[in-house]
């Protein structure tokens, strides 16, 4: 769904987007549920969708679901913007799903486990929305154990003896994470974070990293550059 959004917005197509909007409504209920008394929902379902695989939820999958339907639904107000001079047909809205999604944040309080995949993406879905209560107290976590945990460990020399330790493409995610949201480029978290970067280079095509290189590569590229602008 995201990389649809980003196909419509790149190419100012709104078809991409329709089919992104078409996509959250149509597998919105096979991920819902209910624990308790509690509205929720589960990480992952059959290919069919006809049952849950994973009946758990992940920290994070609630306000990723937020977060990109809402993404959805401002791009779609957008497109339908410039076509209603045109006649053109409009996107149908992701309201009650959205609603949803605010409903089962409510009772699943956010925390971050300190896990470098799980600081970057808190940092990444954190900047799509900054002034939300839910963002402000997930980014203030967040950047407090980016500054206190990741960045003081993850600086330090990447030697053969350690590499076994510590996986390359989980250090990009917090990397691109931290990238995002700290967007000015004179910030000391910025050229910490440009440090760990620089501390991986040429080191990302051993042999013995053969099967993570294309994950790798592509979370190394994405945390150098965010966004892809050169």
């Amino acid at each position: 769904m995201f990389a649809l959004n980003r196909l419509a917005v790149a190419t100012g197509e709104p078809q991409w987007n329709d089919l992104a909007v078409q996509l959250a409504k149509a597998i919105h209920p096979h991920f819902m549920t209910k624990r308790g008394h509690h509205e929720s929902m589960v990480w992952k379902v059959s290919i069919d969708m006809g049952h849950p695989l994973v009946n758990s939820k992940g920290n994070l999958d609630d306000v990723d679901g937020l977060v990109i339907y809402q993404l959805l639904q401002d791009t779609a107000e957008s497109f339908n913007k410039q076509s209603t001079s045109n006649g053109s047909k409009q996107s149908p809205t992701l309201d009650a799903e959205i609603e949803h999604y605010r409903r089962i944040m409510t009772s699943h309080p956010k925390s971050l486990s300190g896990d470098p995949l799980d600081l970057g993406m808190s940092l990444w879905i954190c900047h799509f929305d900054r002034e939300a209560e839910w963002s402000r107290e997930l980014a203030k976590k967040g950047l407090t154990i980016a500054r206190d945990r990741f960045l003081p460990a993850a600086q330090s020399p990447i030697t053969a003896s350690r590499r076994g330790y510590r996986l390359a493409f989980r250090e990009f995610g917090a990397c691109l994470g931290i990238k995002c949201y700290v967007n000015d480029p004179s910030q000391s978290l910025r050229d910490d974070t440009n440090r760990v970067l620089e501390a991986w280079e040429g080191k990302l095509l051993s042999a013995a990293d053969e099967d993570l290189r294309p994950i790798n590569l592509t979370m190394y590229a994405a945390a150098l550059i965010p966004g892809g602008e050169l």
